[in-house]
């Protein structure tokens, strides 16, 4: 079994669109996609293929996780700032008044 270096798999370096159309081709035909891999390309191609599209599947998941995180909290915020009680918000145009009372008697 050799060593992986994943700065010389040349799957790595191809571009987004080749990339995609080479997710896509192996995806849509999985099992059959991977024999024909092995039988034109050898072992070594193959895993290289296999990885980089490992790779590229594992970081566009972390991205969308990152997107999707990102909208729930600022939905959670939003609802939060907006369902807020009248008490607890800050009137800026009212002065300042203590709370003691001077009541006069007759």
């Amino acid at each position: 079994m050799s060593y992986y270096d994943r700065k010389s798999n040349p799957y790595l370096k191809l571009g987004f669109w080749k990339l995609f159309a080479l997710s896509v081709i192996m995806l849509l035909f999985f099992p059959w996609s991977i024999l024909i891999c092995l039988v034109l390309y050898g072992v070594e191609e193959t895993k290289l293929i296999i990885l980089a599209l490992i790779e590229d599947f594992v970081k566009t998941f972390l991205l969308l996780m990152a997107i999707i995180a990102t909208i729930v909290i600022t939905a959670i915020v939003s609802i939060v700032m907006w369902l807020k009680s009248p008490d607890e918000t800050i009137d800026a145009d009212s002065k300042f008044t203590s709370g003691i009372t001077l009541h006069r008697q007759n």
